[in-house]
């Protein structure tokens, strides 16, 4: 038989404990006070509230992450339909390389690859310059937008494409951020409190 684990399982076999000690009644008689039933039960009910405290504050944050997680899932492509345009209208060269620097940043890609390994040297550590995470993403993102408003050559006929409409979008994808960010905190300290309380 498999054994199971996890938080509910140890906080409900403590349960089982609380009410193995409470059926042996006044046999059941420790020295040690915090081993009373008057304890186990404060101990019990603690930790039930514990758990809860954190299914509550999860909904919060994995609906956050998901949205957020929504919103970032078009800027790869959307980054590469502006470049397109931006190339199609024949916008300055210099200008044109910065936003392919940060597009490849915002898309996690390298300017050159990775030179492999040869086969008889060990590979060497290397330090990911990816910036994938969603604070760097948004970062560069909001660069690119930034680089686009200062030149007014760029004038697409798409909506979506337009500076303005990009801004906004930068501005929606730092909201998303700080909401994350904002539902986060409770998640950890419930998560702090609730392995205080268990362990």
């Amino acid at each position: 038989m498999a054994s199971v684990t996890g938080h509910a399982v140890n906080v409900a076999n403590f349960l089982t404990l609380k009410t193995t000690c409470t059926y042996f009644g006044g046999k059941y008689n420790p020295v040690n006070a915090a081993l009373k039933l008057p304890a186990l039960a404060a101990l019990a009910a603690e930790a039930e509230a514990a758990l809860n405290d954190l299914k509550n504050a999860l909904p919060a944050f994995e609906t956050a992450v998901s949205l957020r997680g929504e919103a970032f899932k078009r800027v790869n492509a959307l980054v590469t339909r502006v470049i397109n345009a931006y190339e199609a209208m024949g916008g300055n060269a210099a200008l044109l390389d910065e936003l392919k620097a940060l597009a490849r940043k915002i898309k996690g890609k390298r300017a050159t690859p990775k030179p492999k390994p040869s086969g008889t040297e060990p590979s060497a550590r290397t330090v990911s310059a990816s910036q994938t995470d969603y604070d760097s993403r948004w970062n560069n993102f909001d660069a690119f937008v930034k680089k686009l408003q200062g030149d007014a050559a760029y004038q697409p006929g798409e909506d979506e494409l337009k500076v303005a409409t990009l801004a906004a979008l930068s501005t929606t994808l730092k909201a998303h951020n700080a909401a994350v960010d904002e539902t986060y905190q409770p998640v950890s300290l419930a998560r702090a409190h609730r392995d205080e309380v268990l362990y």
